[in-house]
């Protein structure tokens, strides 16, 4: 997996490398997709429950800044004391070489770059025991 260029919340240039001690959980989502609305107290959760064994980042999959800003201001304050990263702004040739699909998209990338787990869609279904199986945790 490539290490993501894009901005960050104050538009200067960041990097999400990650060569971290934990891995890194991607979260690909849009300002304004229903299915995105639809998983925010599930991807919340799933941020409290394990963000001391994993390093979260949010990825907007829009280039709306206003929108993208609006929507994060919303919802952090559901992360509680969690700290999430935030990529925004990539660029044309970025989204091809990460081949971004649908919204919300969970990428677990392990310290090598290595993709761990991927989920396409809601926690719902499937998708939710894939997470909770993965993550070991129950979502509430």
């Amino acid at each position: 997996m490539p290490a993501l260029r894009g901005t960050d919340l104050d538009g200067q240039p960041t990097i999400v490398d990650y060569a971290k001690s934990t891995p890194t959980v991607l979260y690909f989502v849009t300002a304004y997709g229903y299915f995105v609305t639809q998983n925010e107290r599930a991807f919340a959760s799933l941020v409290r429950l394990t963000s001391s064994k994993y390093h979260f980042v949010m990825v907007a999959g829009t280039n709306d800044d206003a929108k993208i800003d609006a929507y994060l201001a919303g919802i952090r304050p559901a992360w509680g004391s969690a700290t999430v990263g935030v990529v925004k702004a990539l660029s044309p040739d970025m989204i091809r070489a990460i081949r971004m699909g649908g919204y919300p998209r969970t990428l677990v990338v392990s310290p090598s770059g290595r993709v761990l787990l991927c989920v396409e869609g809601t926690f719902e279904y499937d998708e939710r025991r894939a997470i909770e199986t993965f993550f070991g945790i129950s979502l509430d």
